[in-house]
């Protein structure tokens, strides 16, 4: 009798679990497309910003690239001149 009614007990638990996670269902899974389209839209604007930051100074040292003067080759055994902003970006 008392196995009966364990049984009964936890057949009727299960059911209520049921029809309590059927309830609350479409708000949680609400809650979880929202959370996730909103860590997508925080990822994307992030990437979105750093590329732009990116391609900005890559432009910007183009554009100071081709203000600069050519340098020209010393002749071998002369004294190297000291490297202009170009050269030391190039070499870093």
């Amino acid at each position: 009798m008392q196995l009966m009614k364990r049984i009964t007990g936890a057949g009727l638990a299960v059911m209520a679990v049921v029809a309590l996670v059927t309830a609350i269902w479409p708000a949680v899974a609400g809650l979880v497309s929202g959370l996730l389209v909103t860590v997508l839209g925080t990822g994307t604007g992030t990437l979105l910003v750093l590329v732009t930051r990116w391609v900005r100074g890559e432009l910007a040292w183009r554009r100071e690239l081709r203000t600069m003067p050519p340098v020209d080759a010393a002749p071998y055994g002369a004294a190297t001149p000291a490297p202009v902003f170009a050269e030391m970006r190039e070499s870093a």
